[in-house]
C-alpha cells in the first residue's frame, strides 16, 4: 500500500489532476502532493480544491520534507481516528446485544426520571415498546413511585442503592412486585 502520492502537475502522457482523481475515485485515504515547475496560484488553489493535500513548487524543494513529514502525520491521524470509531461501534453493538440478552430488566433514564431505554425483558414485564418510551410515556415515577425517593438519594457520594422490592405499574395498569437495584452511571453530571 502506498504511504503518499506525489504527481507533478504536467507530464506528457499523464497528469497531476487525473492521478489525483484516479486516487479519489479508489476510496483510499492516501496523501497526495501534487508538485509543478510552472507555479501559479490559481493552479496551487484549484489543485488543493480538487483534493490535493499540499502543493509544492519545484523551485522550493525544501518545502517537500516537511509536508510529506505534516501530511504523513495527519494520514496517521485520520487512520487512527477511524480505527477507533470503528472499535467503539463494535463495543456499543456488543454491548446491546447483550443487554438485550439479559434475562433481567434494565431501564436507563435520565436525572428527570424520564426513561431512555429499556431492554426487551422490562418491555416483556412491563407490556411497554419502544414508542412507550420514545414518546416519554413511561417515566420511574408512573411506573413506580417509591423510584422517586430512591433516586433522589442518590449522589456523588451515593452511587449505587441495594435492591429493594417495589411495587410497579404496568402499561397495562397491573400491579406486580419487583425487586430493583439503582446504579448512578456518570455521578459527575
Amino acid at each position: 500500500l502506498l504511504d503518499v502520492v506525489l504527481a507533478d502537475y504536467n507530464l506528457p502522457n499523464f497528469s497531476g489532476p487525473a492521478a489525483l482523481q484516479l486516487l479519489k475515485r479508489s476510496g483510499l485515504d492516501i496523501p497526495f502532493i501534487m508538485m509543478s515547475g510552472a507555479v501559479s496560484e490559481e493552479t496551487a488553489v484549484d489543485s488543493m480544491r480538487a483534493g490535493a493535500h499540499d502543493y509544492v513548487a519545484k523551485q522550493n524543494l525544501t518545502r517537500l520534507v516537511p509536508a510529506l513529514e505534516r501530511e504523513l502525520k495527519e494520514a496517521s491521524g485520520r487512520r487512527n481516528k477511524l480505527a477507533a470509531e470503528a472499535a467503539l461501534l463494535a463495543s456499543k453493538a456488543r454491548f446491546h446485544r447483550l443487554v438485550e440478552a439479559m434475562p433481567l430488566g434494565l431501564l436507563i433514564s435520565e436525572a428527570s426520571g424520564r426513561i431512555v431505554y429499556a431492554n426487551s425483558a422490562v418491555e416483556r414485564l412491563l407490556g411497554c415498546s419502544d414508542d412507550d418510551i420514545a414518546s416519554g410515556a413511561l417515566t420511574l415515577d408512573t411506573l413506580c413511585p417509591s423510584l422517586t425517593v430512591a433516586r433522589c438519594a442518590l449522589s456523588r457520594e451515593v452511587t449505587s442503592i441495594e435492591p429493594f422490592e417495589a411495587a410497579c405499574t404496568t402499561m397495562g395498569g397491573e400491579t406486580i412486585t419487583l425487586l430493583i437495584g439503582i446504579a448512578l452511571l456518570n455521578p459527575e453530571a
